[in-house]
């Protein structure tokens, strides 16, 4: 049986198309380019975001999708707001930050960086009454 080169040059381009569309192996999305995951972030320099204060609890998103926040043991919530660059991992459930440091969804963690109080003047953060900038996890630099 002789097969034609048109016939297996066709074959070849669908097959290479189908596999570019899989979703195994894929990046991590951008939450605030249509994943159902949203998160606040800030913007940073040297001089951004010395360490003052720890978090220590879950990171948790409303089931129907939404901002990430985080709650300590005893159910207090707090909006969470991570470096630019961070990016959610839906394959692993995870946040990855621009150091790729990931930063795990329902499972016990602890930050490092500093709480800001929502009254003092940001109009785009009124969910929460506090919020908390994170910039290290575990002691890792997340930037």
């Amino acid at each position: 049986m002789k097969i034609a080169p048109k016939t297996l040059f066709a074959t070849f381009t669908v097959f290479f198309l189908c596999s570019a569309c899989s979703t195994e192996g894929k990046d991590p999305v951008d939450p605030r380019d249509g994943a159902e995951v949203t998160f606040s972030t800030y913007s940073y320099d040297d001089e951004t975001g010395e360490e003052e204060a720890l978090f220590e609890g879950k990171l948790h998103y409303p089931n129907d999708g939404g901002r990430v926040y985080g709650e300590r043991n005893e159910g207090t919530q707090f909006g969470m707001v991570f470096p630019e660059g961070t990016t959610y991992s839906t394959d692993s459930d995870v946040l990855k930050s621009p150091a790729q440091v990931e930063i795990p969804i329902d499972d016990d963690v602890s930050l490092g960086g500093g709480y800001y109080d929502a009254s003092s003047g940001d109009d785009n953060q009124d969910d929460f009454d506090e919020y908390f900038y994170v910039n290290s996890v575990d002691g890792e630099s997340i930037r």
